[in-house]
């Protein structure tokens, strides 16, 4: 009796939130009402389903269930059979189970291991386990989790650490069990280990054990696990010594056999996504690109390689991309250090969309590029490294003789996205519809080629560069140059008489004072005469990010007034308030309240600090001389 007035509660607490949901996905009330069914015989009626019992309505509902509200899936469960199906498929979907000393107890763990035994709903399909967890100690109720789950689990990632002690060779508690070494993961298709015990190599370097790797537990789930669609391997590694490779070795051998084991070419043909943070050579390149080649018509459409302290030459890996050239939409070699020593050179790559490159170290003499001239359906270029002492080569891979008019969107960092290299950059890419660019020292000219070269975009983000400041004219003070000359396109001594004056902020740095509107028709003529492209010759902008620029590349009233509030399709800003007063800053945060509400808060909250530490200074809103208009150059002998 009390579990029945338990469950009449929670429905009475629940109708009102889902009313709500209904009335704003079925804006016309469905009838809960007997009614006649057309071509029914005469006198018949039929009696509707109630909606809520609906499978899809059910989903759809379930699916915006807000959480804020004291109602989870979980207790949604016991409305009804047809509530906890629609729940349980949620929660599959979105709800992880972390099995770890410290977050699941073993008490709890024994728990969920017999309510597996016992309910058939139980909502659980992923489980990550922590290094704490995956000891032998526990590897009788790991038994029993693959056991009670096989039928239902679709993903499972597991960590490694130091503590991590849990055996998987030949006489191990898995293998040497039938009833686990015969087990079948049908619906398995996330697989992900990460083996972080490598970072202790040189501490615990006799006493690490290799031969207890997790790679060993991985090839027995990839065996088992024929529907398998995403695949992670990831080994910390360090290959700068000798002692230390000769560690690994056993590592890189058992990975090579992973690939070349002719009972996994079957499991991987339905392989989608793979990712490999492991040291690659010739020898597994090669494995690889065979695996690949037996399946004939490889599906996997995403390949994400670490490069780091790799050495392989080009005949291998092009092998490998010329393998998956008809299937690859996404390809990205991360982490070149001083210490790869590799050959990059596509193919033909005829379905590749995404293509991602990424350093943080100058780069080996060996490692070099070619033109991405074979890549005829390229959407989107991510360029993320610092090369110093690398441009050229960077340039050979962004740059051709022929424009890519497929390339939609494109990354850059400080290192690359020089002025000299934008202006051939703009050439090549001359559709670009999303830029993310970071800028440094000298580097502010490169806005003024995207507002005049490419009129597509309609998503821009500009960040400083960590390295460098943004400044005009290579000043590194404190503040940095101010830039509103350059989003504007008013020429930068019509900018900098407006920034002379009399008015400070609480800073103590010179601000742009509120325009005018009766200056604003003199200054457009200025622009249309002298002026240069800026924001507003941007016509299809509808984001725009100036990201960390309050004490770098200053911008004032001017951009405010003369740049954000006249873009016409601009739906989202996000740009420091940095120099701008606060009526310019208020009209900006009604006009996209998204951002710029938090921003003005901000600004009032700083405001409210500082009042009485500053004391002697002023800061002034609005102009009420009205004489200094006339001082500006070029607004005397306009009419």
């Amino acid at each position: 009796m009390t579990n029945f007035n338990n469950i009449h509660l929670f429905q009475v607490k629940l109708a009102s939130v889902v009313q709500e949901i209904v009335q704003k996905l079925f804006p016309t009330r469905l009838s809960m009402r007997p009614e006649v069914v057309e071509g029914a015989m005469a006198g018949e009626t039929v009696v509707p389903i109630n909606p809520f019992l609906i499978p899809h309505v059910a989903d759809k509902i379930l699916s915006y269930l807000p959480p804020t509200k004291g109602l989870d899936l979980l207790t949604t469960r016991l409305v009804c059979r047809q509530w906890a199906d629609s729940a349980s498929k949620i929660l599959r979907k979105k709800r992880c189970v972390l099995l770890s000393r410290y977050s699941t107890k073993v008490d709890k763990w024994a728990q969920l291991l017999e309510l597996s035994k016992t309910s058939e709903f139980l909502p659980v399909a992923n489980f990550t386990l922590k290094h704490d967890a995956c000891t032998d100690a526990n590897s009788v109720m790991l038994r029993d989790l693959f056991l009670n789950f096989a039928p239902v689990l679709e993903s499972f990632a597991m960590w490694l650490d130091v503590q991590s002690n849990l055996k998987c060779d030949e006489n191990s508690f898995f293998i040497s069990d039938k009833t686990v070494a015969n087990l079948k993961f049908p619906k398995l298709k996330r697989l992900t280990v990460d083996d972080q015990r490598s970072i202790f190599w040189s501490t615990r370097a006799m006493k690490c054990p290799f031969e207890d790797t997790g790679i060993k537990l991985i090839a027995w789930l990839i065996k088992s696990a024929p529907n398998l669609e995403q695949l992670v391997i990831q080994i910390c590694r360090e290959l700068d010594d000798n002692d230390v490779f000769e560690l690994a070795e056993p590592i890189q051998t058992e990975i090579v056999k992973l690939f070349r084991d002719p009972d996994n070419k079957r499991m991987f043909l339905n392989l989608k996504v793979l990712q490999l943070d492991v040291f690659l050579n010739d020898d597994l390149l090669t494995c690889m690109g065979d695996l690949f080649y037996a399946n004939r018509i490889p599906r996997l459409t995403s390949l994400q390689l670490f490069i780091k302290g790799s050495r392989f030459t080009s005949g291998p890996f092009n092998r490998l991309m010329s393998t998956l050239r008809h299937r690859l939409e996404e390809l990205s070699l991360l982490s070149f250090t001083e210490k790869s020593t590799v050959a990059i050179q596509l193919p033909r790559m005829k379905e590749l969309k995404t293509l991602e490159v990424s350093g943080i170290d100058r780069f080996h003499p060996n490692v070099t590029f070619h033109p991405v001239l074979h890549l005829p359906k390229l959407q989107k270029l991510i360029i993320h490294a610092w090369c110093i002492e690398k441009k050229s080569e960077w340039m050979t891979l962004i740059t051709s003789n022929k424009p890519s008019l497929t390339v939609t969107e494109l990354r850059l960092t400080d290192e690359v996205a020089t002025f000299s290299n934008f202006i051939q950059i703009s050439k090549s890419f001359p559709n670009l519809t999303k830029l993310d660019v970071k800028l440094g020292l000298r580097h502010t000219r490169v806005l003024e080629i995207i507002f005049d070269s490419l009129k597509l975009l309609a998503c821009l983000r500009v960040e400083n560069s960590w390295s460098w400041k943004i400044t005009d004219r290579g000043r590194e003070t404190h503040c940095g140059g101010n830039i509103d000359h350059i989003l504007t396109g008013l020429p930068i001594e019509i900018c900098n008489s407006i920034h002379q004056g009399r008015y400070h902020n609480l800073y103590g740095m010179q601000v742009a004072m509120q325009i005018l509107p009766s200056l604003k028709e003199k200054l457009n003529k200025i622009k249309e005469t002298k002026g240069r492209s800026g924001l507003t010759d941007l016509k299809y902008l509808r984001r725009l990010e100036l990201i960390d620029l309050p004490h770098i590349a200053t911008i004032s009233d001017i951009s405010g007034y003369f740049a954000f509030m006249e873009m016409q399709s601009l739906e989202y800003l996000d740009v420091n308030w940095s120099m701008m007063s606060f009526s310019c800053l208020n009209l900006l945060a009604t006009k996209y309240p998204s951002n710029m509400e938090h921003q003005l808060t901000l600004m009032k909250k700083w405001i409210s600090a500082n009042k009485t530490k500053n004391k002697r200074q002023n800061y002034v809103d609005d102009v009420t001389d009205r004489n200094w208009v006339n001082t500006i150059p070029g607004t005397c002998n306009i009419a």
